[in-house]
């Protein structure tokens, strides 16, 4: 134990101690006798028993008092004096004391620490059973208060003790619960047979169950179900009865329809069955058959489980468990037809009890939700490739900075040079990096699935271009071959979504020809005449169209398949194999480009797809001259500030613009550009700076400039396709899309620096 002794007496400090130490020999003492280092103790540590003086300097017993029951109030505390005199000693107990201690009979002192510890002993003891109750209570009453079912108390004679919210809005009444009875809203029918069960559940002491309706205002009719039990009940005590229960009308309801309109269950369009508890079928409706192809006499009479849930028996017999203990289970099965397709069905299953309340059968309602699974599949495939779109904008980025700094540079070394031979491999250069371009451009149209433009299409040149784009997505295995007739037409059509129709076309050719074969495209001029627009899938006015065929050498479509395989979700593939929604989606494209399909398949001889797209007769549009270094735009000894954290574009951008007479300044990043411009203003007329940049980006450093400076011209350069500006924004700087040609920077410098103030422009 440890002992806190208030003495200001060395003597009676010492004397006490000896006694205390004589009679507890592991016990501590600390003593003090100044008010300040007391308090202080008492926030620091516990002490079993504090002993007092009465009297000391500037410091009296009573203060001490108050002090300990402020910080400590449940340890007992004893005075231990020789001036208290019997007034004083009174008021000390008044106020909070345990006892006191003459000094001159300190042979009371062991007694009445005794006393004091047991006192203190039984107090925390009381506290802590009367904190146990509390904690009770409150458990019981957080449990009761948010249960759906109710619990309501009752005395023998049916009046309610206590009710949960649950009961009283069961009653949908507002009377408070010690003045309801529990024969007052119950159906007249029904309450001297429940009298007798609160009378039989008092006499066997034992939890019983019982059913009974209540009749509420309206003339309503709820059923409930309940358990009674008398808990804790002693035979000279008046008896508690505790009822707790469910409003069970719903399923009542439901169980008198079931057996009531049996007959129209069969125009339900879910699966409906009824299983006995040993899991043999006793109905099922015309759905289920729909559903499972299996006709009614063939299930009736046989095991449920066996049935349908061969595949997934432990799950079915934990579902049919959970029923039984429940009441009620609902959940997800994946089973098989007859024919081995896979199914997923949502199924409810529910305990029907007989009149007498007996659990009788098993209700289960089953509904094919195959088609909605299918359809989160494909929005989940959807969000990959958008997750796909977001790589390649960031590929895109970094592709479109390397190729700037090639196309920039062949325009800055083809006057350094004039040979023949120099220039072919310049031309070389430009021609791959420009095509490297493309292919950034259409890889990033193709992942993001966006609709790009709509533009004149060279068939000859797109189809020469198709071949190397196909044959990644096709085995070594399988033969690729493109043709076209000479003078093949142009078309107007999205060129990213022309290219998806016929790389879908392609991979669903690939898939007929497991061991090999052979695709071939070709491309053709057609006239479709009035009255011979039949036979196609969607509608086709006359008039100039170019054909393109896709034939394979596959397994072929069979004729009672052939015409549904343009339905959405409709797949011949094994599950998880296809979304059924790549023809479809086909279909969709080409009717909205004003064209329609035509499909001839022949079982074993593979397969021809026929894409009719509307044609343009005009001639395509020359290419522009090449323009030679003497016709670019040069610049006055315009400032120019180039802005890009790129240092390959920011090399050869400056000696571009320096070659054609600007002054250049460069910063890397958007906090130094803005340091330079601040510090030289008055020097720069024009600043390009990139987008993408760490720290700020290109549009807030384009901000900060053009709020500083107005007068300033600005062009933004992006290499993301999705990245165009505002219409604030586009109202005072230029965007500037990359990779970037000498030609076209050269050319859009000097558009912006000539251009009314307020007027950007859009670039060469």
């Amino acid at each position: 134990m440890h002992f806190l002794h208030l003495e200001d007496s060395d003597d009676d400090a010492e004397l006490f101690a000896s006694m205390l130490l004589r009679e507890w020999p592991d016990c501590r003492i600390t003593r003090m006798s100044r008010s300040g280092e007391f308090e202080a103790a008492l926030q620091m540590e516990n002490y079993d028993l504090i002993l007092s003086d009465y009297s000391m300097p500037g410091f009296d017993g009573l203060a001490a008092l108050h002090i300990a029951l402020k910080w400590c109030p449940d340890t007992p505390f004893l005075f231990l004096s020789g001036t208290i005199g019997e007034e004083r000693a009174i008021e000390t107990l008044r106020q909070g004391a345990l006892d006191y201690v003459l000094k001159d009979s300190p042979a009371r002192l062991y007694s009445a620490i005794r006393s004091a510890l047991l006192h203190a002993e039984r107090e925390a003891a009381k506290r802590r059973t009367e904190e146990a109750l509390r904690k009770s209570r409150e458990q019981f009453q957080q449990i009761a208060e948010n249960i759906d079912d109710f619990i309501v108390l009752l005395d023998g004679g049916g009046n309610c003790l206590y009710s949960n919210p649950s009961f009283r809005r069961l009653l949908r009444s507002g009377w408070v619960s010690s003045k309801l009875n529990i024969f007052d809203d119950m159906h007249p029918a029904d309450r001297e047979r429940f009298r007798d069960f609160l009378s039989e559940t008092i006499q066997q002491s034992g939890a019983k169950a019982v059913e009974y309706r209540l009749l509420l205002p309206g003339e309503v009719i709820r059923h409930i179900e309940a358990r009674a039990s008398v808990p804790g009940h002693r035979g000279d005590e008046a008896p508690t009865i505790l009822l707790a229960g469910r409003d069970v009308t719903d399923r009542k309801e439901a169980e008198e329809l079931l057996h009531e309109q049996a007959s129209l269950l069969d125009k339900a369009r879910d699966a409906i069955c009824v299983i006995d508890l040993h899991f043999i079928v006793t109905h099922c409706n015309a759905s289920a058959e729909r559903i499972f192809k299996r006709a009614a006499g063939d299930a009736i009479g046989r095991n449920f489980r066996d049935l349908l849930f061969a595949k997934q028996s432990g799950r079915c017999d934990t579902a049919f468990a959970l029923t039984l203990a429940e009441g009620e289970w609902r959940g997800e099965f994946r089973l098989s037809d007859p024919d081995g397709k896979d199914l997923v069905v949502d199924s409810s299953w529910s305990l029907i009890n007989d009149a007498r309340g007996q659990t009788k059968s098993i209700l289960c309602i089953l509904t094919d939700v195959t088609s909605r699974r299918m359809l989160e599949l494909e929005l989940q495939r959807s969000q990959r490739i958008e997750s796909l779109g977001m790589l390649a904008g960031g590929i895109a980025h970094d592709l479109n900075n390397i190729l700037s700094p090639i196309l920039m540079g062949v325009g800055l070394l083809r006057p350094i040079d004039s040979g023949a031979e120099c220039q072919m491999i310049l031309d070389t250069v430009q021609a791959s990096a420009t095509h490297g371009c493309e292919l950034v451009q259409q890889i990033l149209l193709f992942a993001r699935g966006g609709e790009g433009q709509r533009t004149t299409v060279q068939m000859g040149q797109f189809l020469g271009e198709l071949k190397g784009f196909l044959k990644t997505a096709l085995r070594r295995a399988i033969e690729l071959r493109i043709e076209h007739d000479s003078g093949i037409w142009d078309i107007l059509a999205d060129a990213t979504q022309l290219k998806q129709v016929l790389m879908n076309l392609c991979v669903n050719a690939r898939d007929a020809m497991p061991h090999g074969g052979s695709i071939r495209i070709t491309a053709s001029n057609v006239r479709i005449a009035v009255g011979t627009q039949r036979g196609f899938h969607g509608e086709i006015p006359a008039g100039p169209y170019v054909r393109v065929n896709v034939a394979d050498t596959g397994t072929g479509i069979p004729p009672e398949v052939i015409e549904k395989i343009f339905d959405p979700f409709f797949t011949t593939k094994e599950q998880g194999k296809g979304t059924g929604l790549g023809l479809s989606t086909i279909a969709g494209i080409v009717q909205t480009h004003g064209g329609a399909i035509q499909v001839q398949s022949d079982i074993g001889n593979g397969t021809v797809f026929s894409i009719f797209l509307p044609a343009i007769l005009v001639p395509a549009a020359q290419p522009p001259p090449q323009t030679s270094a003497e016709d670019l735009p040069r610049g006055r000894g315009e400032g120019v500030l180039i802005i890009d954290d790129d240092e390959g574009i920011l090399l050869v951008a400056e000696k571009i613009l320096t070659v054609q007479g600007y002054k250049v300044l460069k910063a890397s990043d958007g906090e130094s550009a803005l340091e330079i411009f601040h510090y030289r203003r008055d020097q720069i007329q024009l600043v390009i700076c990139d987008q993408v940049m760490p720290g700020l980006n290109g549009a807030a450093v384009l901000a900060h400039i053009h709020e500083e400076a107005p007068q300033v011209k600005l062009i933004k350069m992006s290499g993301f396709f999705e990245d165009s500006p505002n219409a604030e924004e586009a109202s005072y700087f230029t965007q500037l899309p990359k990779p970037i040609q000498s030609e076209r920077l050269l050319r859009t410098v000097r558009q912006v620096i000539d251009a009314p103030a307020g007027a950007p422009t859009t670039g060469a």
